[in-house]
């Protein structure tokens, strides 16, 4: 609605689609089971390096997101900064984080600031889960497509209406056929 207060917002992940791809170090990735239960993931022929960055900053006109990498549960203080939004994920959705929140290490979790806030995000006009998209696995941008009627007029060949009544000689198109004028 136009109230003026946050009612939703939604993230998009696109999807992999070879299984060859490179799985960068450092970068965060949501990972989707086909099926429920518990998984165990083996990688085989690595190497372990040091991290050089644990966070990656995406963000929008009124909103800077950082999606964070812990290899360590996290301190008691890193719940007490109430100016900054904290997202993990937890049934299929990004939850805010509460001081009863237990994340876990090898995980990730998501910041939200405002970006027009010396204070950050106002604790009254925030949303307490995030819906999460993949992109690939629906169709996007199409909706209810209906057609009421012919289009009557004609067109020159680079899309431009033209006066049906002064028509030079050259090729048109008038109800979605093609005609020409000699």
């Amino acid at each position: 609605n136009d109230d003026g207060d946050i009612d939703r917002t939604i993230l998009e992940f696109v999807k992999m689609k070879n299984d060859d791809s490179v799985i960068e170090p450092n970068t965060p990735y949501l990972i989707k089971a086909k099926n429920s239960g518990k998984k165990t993931i083996s990688v085989e022929n690595t190497t372990l390096y040091e991290s050089k960055a644990n966070s990656i900053e995406c963000s929008t006109t009124t909103e800077q997101f950082t999606f964070i990498g812990l290899y360590k549960k996290p301190s008691f203080s890193f719940y007490s900064q109430t100016f900054i939004r904290k997202y993990v994920m937890d049934k299929g959705l990004l939850s805010e984080l509460t001081a009863q929140s237990d994340i876990g290490p090898y995980r990730w979790y998501m910041t939200r600031e405002n970006r027009n806030s010396a204070y950050g995000i106002n604790n009254n006009n925030t949303a307490k889960e995030i819906s999460i998209r993949v992109v690939g696995e629906e169709t996007t941008g199409i909706a209810n497509i209906q057609h009421t009627s012919p289009n009557t007029q004609t067109y020159d060949l680079n899309g431009r209406k033209v006066n049906e009544n002064n028509l030079k000689p050259g090729m048109y198109v008038k109800n979605g056929k093609k005609f020409v004028v000699r």
